[in-house]
């Protein structure tokens, strides 16, 4: 659009002529038929849709733009191109097309033969869209007017630091009511650096207040939260800082602490020797497993006897350099003077010949440890704790099972043989109950038939009596 080509077109006030025939905003007065017409031609339309006739007289048949809204209008209602909000036609000619656009609410090309042609909607694009409500703001509101798990932590160092004993029990109290209402799977998550700094402290305030005694209890259970998360660089802080020599020696007989810290130092031993061989190691070189035997020798708690077996047997896996001392403090367990004590060391020994297809440790495999654990298995048969002997008869079971070492019985089962000799009588009657035919049973009276169990034919009372024979002579 412009002016005319130089072959021949020309310039006029108020419109556009071009040499191809199409026109652009030409003023009505100054317009022609048959410069419309070339103007449908130039559209493409033909037939309904071409542009002559009255439409070339009339105002608004040609091209207008009157309204000021962006639209182009051709040909009386033919061909409507709406961009922006619609308005009214200011004529007759536009009816068609304005009421297409009550149906087309963003604009489109609407053609006057029914048909159109839809576009993006764009009516209401000034208009703002409300945001959804935010049903959690409450929730975030709440969050955000809380420090920051960093900065809280850094305030209770603060006062950790310039605080009396009281004070930093005060502290240790409000970090484990903290831990249990967050949901972070990593202290380096919740604290950041922070967590270290702490750490570092409490292993040395740990270390200053063990002769003391104070809150031993709170100190453990906080260094049991640490470790829970199985990081590396509190396990290594741990090793590095000395703490755990002073954590040893709370298992001797050197410090009088209650059963409860015992245990709870048990355990945080437990979590370091969990974390590998190297671990292991360096426990077992401290003196670790002879601090046990110390332990167990006085210990009345369950709970501390159970865990210090658990720790032994920990030590024991993928530890080959200490696994004979492991057994030995095992073996000893078995003699110590506490049934509870006979009990873990015999309960270990299970758990370590364990599994018909499980690898055993090839010190278990030495004949001279199976007659050991066999006399002492042996001798654990004759405890007035009934719980004991079966643990004892547990040990046995397996040992013959794993190692075929019955011929280390045959002594056991002679002694047996000559305690019952003197009970000929009862022998006899044994052997002929066993002759009798499984016929007989039927010849027994109408509701004794239960009195004869099925094994052998025996007399259930004559079996009770033997059984109650064999387990007094055990």
């Amino acid at each position: 659009f412009g002016r005319r080509h130089p072959g021949g077109g020309s310039h006029r006030r108020g419109g556009v002529a071009r040499g191809d025939g199409m026109a652009d905003r030409g003023s009505p007065d100054e317009g022609s038929q048959s410069d419309v017409g070339s103007f449908s031609a130039g559209l493409g339309l033909s037939g309904p849709h071409a542009l002559g006739g009255e439409a070339a007289r009339s105002r608004e048949t040609l091209l207008s733009d009157g309204d000021g809204d962006g639209s182009l209008r051709v040909g009386s209602g033919f061909l409507d191109r709406r961009v922006g909000a619609s308005k009214e036609p200011p004529s007759q000619g536009g009816a068609q097309a304005a009421g297409d656009e009550g149906q087309d609410a963003g604009g489109g090309l609407a053609f006057g033969d029914g048909s159109r042609l839809s576009t993006p909607r764009t009516r209401n694009r000034g208009a703002l869209i409300e945001p959804l409500p935010n049903l959690f703001r409450a929730t975030f509101q709440q969050a955000r007017s809380h420090a920051s798990g960093e900065a809280w932590l850094q305030e209770r160092i603060q006062a950790f630091d310039g605080g009396s004993k009281h004070q930093r029990k005060q502290v240790l109290e409000e970090f484990m009511e903290y831990i249990g209402q967050s949901t972070a799977s990593s202290m380096e998550e919740l604290f950041s650096s922070q967590a270290h700094l702490l750490f570092i402290r409490l292993t040395s305030w740990f270390s200053i207040t063990l002769p003391l005694f104070f809150e031993l209890t709170l100190q453990l259970k906080v260094f049991l939260t640490f470790l829970e998360f199985r990081e590396q660089v509190f396990i290594r802080a741990f090793f590095e800082s000395g703490t755990v020599v002073p954590l040893m020696h709370t298992l001797s007989v050197d410090f009088d602490v209650p059963d409860e810290v015992r245990c709870l130092a048990i355990l945080v031993l437990h979590k370091l020797a969990a974390h590998g061989r190297q671990h292991k190691e360096l426990l077992c070189a401290e003196g670790l497993v002879s601090n046990l035997l110390e332990c167990v020798s006085d210990g009345l708690r369950w709970e501390t006897l159970k865990y210090a077996g658990r720790l032994l047997c920990e030590l024991f896996a993928g530890n080959p350099k200490y696994q004979s001392q492991v057994l030995d403090a095992l073996q000893d367990f078995m003699t110590q003077r506490l049934p509870l004590t006979q009990r873990v060391g015999t309960q270990a020994f299970i758990s370590l010949l364990a599994g018909e297809g499980a690898i055993v440790s090839p010190l278990l495999h030495d004949p001279m440890r199976h007659r050991v654990l066999v006399q002492r298995a042996l001798a654990l048969l004759e405890s007035p704790d009934l719980r004991v002997g079966a643990d004892a008869y547990c040990l046995l079971c397996r040992l013959l099972r794993r190692f075929d070492c019955d011929e280390l019985l045959g002594e056991f089962a002679r002694r047996q043989l000559r305690t019952n000799l003197d009970s000929t009588k009862e022998w006899l009657r044994v052997e002929s109950d066993a002759r009798v035919a499984p016929g007989a049973r039927a010849a027994l009276p109408e509701g004794k038939e239960g009195d004869v169990p099925q094994f052998g034919g025996r007399p259930q009372p004559l079996v009770t009596r033997l059984h109650a024979s064999i387990s007094s002579a055990l």
